[in-house]
């Protein structure tokens, strides 16, 4: 087997299983919302397929969300901007 078929044969399977985070849409403040993944090696960050956040950023606020496997393997989501007027769960 050559290097090539070698580093292909490596390869492949590794990108079936990347890692990956899905961007939530419709983010609101002071509103849960649901972040899942799929992918990589358990254990994860957060040890879950899925987390449910409280957005505690206020409306126009950008966040972005990051998920790693117990490889060490980051997956991030794109950028999301908060929107909606409430405030009752964030700190004055």
């Amino acid at each position: 087997m050559n290097f090539f078929k070698l580093a292909l044969a490596l390869f492949v399977p590794a990108l079936a299983n990347a890692l990956t985070i899905n961007t939530p849409v419709n983010v609101k403040s002071c509103q849960p919302v649901q972040l899942s993944w799929t992918g990589g090696v358990p254990d994860y960050t957060l040890s879950a397929a899925t987390f449910d956040w409280l957005a505690s950023a206020p409306a126009g606020s950008i966040v972005s969300f990051a998920v790693s496997d117990s490889t060490g393997a980051v997956a991030n989501s794109a950028p999301v901007t908060v929107d909606g007027d409430n405030t009752t769960c964030l700190q004055e």
